[in-house]
């Protein structure tokens, strides 16, 4: 019998490093399930090698679709879990026009070129007015704009720099609180810039129905706004909590816990 294995679905093939990639470079190593992401969508991208925030920073949207069985609400799920994590895919640059070589081949006339330069002008005019109406409008907490000055990330609210940049990295205000990291421990603060739940933890994820997924040495667990201990540091990997469940993994093994910690779903 003749050996078919060549047509066996192997996934996509690895992306070349790419040195321009935008983002915090601590954040390279971290797990993918830290995102948060659903069931399905996690194991789809473990399934392909996509296993750490790089994985995801160094592919374009494009390159993702090249995974099978991958779709638009799995991206939209990526696109906005990556954004509360801050960090993004990977965008091509636009390649230089290729040179024509001598010969025959004539160059674009010039009223094509001149047109091209016109609407390229009329789009960086309508950014750079899109821009001015963001920078004059008061935002909600919810939608204030990280802010960088000389590596630490603070906040702005539309206005003005309301939280100065003194953080490692920051994670956009959910429920009153936002995740922050400084000197490789997370903890919260509220929108006066207040340290609300000390820097003390390994890692952290934003607020979700009262609470957040904390890690402490290699275990997580979850607290409330108050920094009180509610489901204690067992976990290998936790999710925030959506409709009243979380899924975490013990031992290998994901399932479904409520906000007591009582598992209320089947192990998958």
């Amino acid at each position: 019998m003749k050996n078919n294995n060549r047509f066996k679905h192997r996934g996509p093939k690895p992306v070349k490093p790419r040195s321009d990639i935008k983002g915090d470079r601590q954040l390279w190593d971290t797990p993918i399930d830290k995102l948060g992401l659903s069931e399905k969508t996690s194991d789809l991208l473990s399934s392909n090698n996509i296993a750490t925030f790089y994985d995801l920073m160094s592919r374009t949207e494009r390159e993702m679709f090249k995974i099978q069985t991958f779709s638009k609400k799995h991206l939209f799920e990526l696109k906005d879990k990556m954004s509360v994590a801050g960090i993004e895919f990977y965008v091509l640059k636009t390649a230089p026009e290729a040179a024509q070589p001598q010969g025959n081949r004539q160059s674009q006339p010039r009223r094509d070129e001149q047109h091209q330069k016109n609407q390229a002008q009329d789009r960086n005019n309508q950014h750079d007015k899109q821009q001015q109406k963001k920078k004059n409008v008061l935002l909600p907490v919810e939608q204030w704009r990280k802010v960088n000055k000389n590596g630490k990330w603070g906040f702005n609210n539309g206005l003005a720099t309301v939280i100065q940049p003194e953080y490692d990295e920051v994670f956009l205000f959910k429920e009153g609180l936002a995740c922050v990291e400084k000197d490789e421990k997370f903890g919260f603060i509220d929108s006066s810039g207040e340290v609300v739940i000390p820097l003390e933890y390994d890692c952290a994820m934003s607020f979700s129905e009262g609470l957040a997924s904390v890690q402490m040495g290699e275990k997580c667990g979850y607290i409330d706004t108050a920094n009180n201990i509610v489901i204690p540091c067992r976990y290998d990997a936790a999710t925030p909590f959506e409709k009243g469940q979380a899924k975490v993994k013990e031992f290998g093994t994901w399932y479904s816990i409520n906000k007591q910690g009582e598992k209320v779903a089947a192990e998958f």
